[in-house]
């Protein structure tokens, strides 16, 4: 089996303040306006009102790259990408065909 497919998991900060964790995998071998509005979706899922802010608390898949919890969409696009190159694949597990 390959290296796994690059992802973070994005959670609520209003949540995460208020005792309870909501967030979400996003895969991160997509476009940043993607990864931005699965981002939103989550957020507007809280059960608390308001809910903005988020940040990236695990991520997986980006082999030796560190991925900062504050970091953007574009950022995290282009850290997996970099990591699949890497790693020989096309971003769904498997190696990419030469």
């Amino acid at each position: 089996m390959g290296d796994p497919v690059p992802r973070i998991y994005v959670a609520s900060l209003a949540d995460y303040n208020a005792g309870s964790l909501h967030g979400c995998w996003i895969v991160a071998n997509q476009s940043p306006d993607d990864i931005y509005r699965e981002i939103q979706e989550m957020l507007s899922a809280s059960e608390v009102p308001n809910a903005e802010e988020w940040a990236i608390h695990d991520f997986e898949g980006f082999r030796d790259h560190r991925v900062d919890e504050s970091a953007r969409p574009a950022t995290v696009v282009r850290t997996a990408r970099l990591a699949l190159a890497e790693a020989g694949s096309n971003g769904s597990g498997s190696p990419s065909i030469r």
